[in-house]
């Protein structure tokens, strides 16, 4: 039986935390359960997954893209009823699928969606207001969700598209490492504004040729993400691409961005074609040095 004021979040890191608090904060009764592999001590954590889900309208998936495959295959019976709402950022590997997808192929009988936005969880924390994108191919449903979040600090924006804003999700990190490795080398804001305009323009032509919609880089997935990632110090993939950059080491920070380089590239095709993404590969995977990110002003051209 599915309780209307049940919500379950597996993968209880800080931004399933926020959205955990954001949603108590509402007037109405709202339960949250949680689950995650690490113990938090949160008392909203429950200790087994299928107590977690069970009885739940919405499910909320936060956990890293590599565990992202192995936390859906646990979670077990739901009713076609419960929405499944996936906030990973990555690839399901080898096969690249976006986890909406892995979602689909356990359970293609719920209406998914994938929310991606300017979401700094330590913002989320204080209360700050903004807005983010959710993208299902069942509108109607996943009105639920949007609606579920009115009144709060975070205002969902619908859309269609599920693989353009699955994808911003990924590629905003990855850019995001160039635009702190920039501040890193203290190379000034003319030339990072020239580096996020060729980020936007290598997003926007990996989208489209991707299937994903033009439309979806002007929406709070796409640029405002962008934005609030590559220039927010509390984002990792900044944090990872500024300490590359000044020598400092790497451990312990988990940057989506960094591991899913690879991914984007075969996803992408010819690396040719995206002057930015070749050198940040060449940067971050293959240590050449990051002062050759510099050469991007001679060459930036439109896309």
């Amino acid at each position: 039986m599915i309780n209307k004021n049940k919500i379950a979040i597996i993968g209880f890191g800080k931004l399933g935390q926020a959205i955990a608090n954001i949603l108590e904060k509402k007037k109405e009764n709202c339960k949250v359960c949680s689950w995650d592999i690490v113990e938090t001590g949160d008392p909203r954590q429950i200790p087994l997954l299928s107590d977690a889900v069970t009885g739940s309208t919405i499910v909320f998936f936060s956990v890293p893209s590599k565990f992202f495959r192995e936390s859906v295959s646990t979670v077990g019976y739901l009713t076609s009823e419960t929405i499944l709402v996936s906030c990973t950022k990555g690839f399901d590997a080898p096969l690249l699928k976006f986890p909406f997808e892995v979602l689909k192929e356990f359970y293609p009988r719920n209406t998914i969606g994938v929310i991606s936005g300017p979401m700094i969880s330590e913002e989320l924390e204080k209360n700050l207001p903004t807005r983010a994108t959710i993208a299902s191919d069942n509108p109607a449903k996943i009105k639920k969700v949007v609606d579920l979040f009115s009144g709060t600090n975070l205002t969902l924006e619908p859309s269609e598209d599920l693989v353009g804003i699955s994808l911003l999700g990924i590629l905003k990190n990855i850019y995001a490492l160039a635009l702190g490795l920039s501040d890193g080398l203290n190379l000034g804001f003319n030339f990072k504004s020239c580096l996020t305009l060729q980020s936007f323009q290598e997003m926007e032509l990996i989208i489209v040729k991707s299937g994903g919609k033009k439309e979806s880089l002007m929406s709070p997935a796409g640029i405002a993400d962008l934005l609030a990632t590559g220039y927010c110090p509390k984002s990792r993939n900044y944090t990872y691409g500024f300490k590359k950059a000044r020598g400092e080491s790497l451990e312990g920070i988990m940057a989506e961005g960094f591991t899913n380089i690879e991914n984007v590239i075969s996803k992408a095709g010819n690396v040719e074609e995206y002057m930015l993404l070749k050198m940040i590969k060449g940067i971050f995977l293959d240590d050449v040095n990051p002062r050759v990110i510099i050469d991007v002003i001679k060459f930036i051209e439109r896309v």
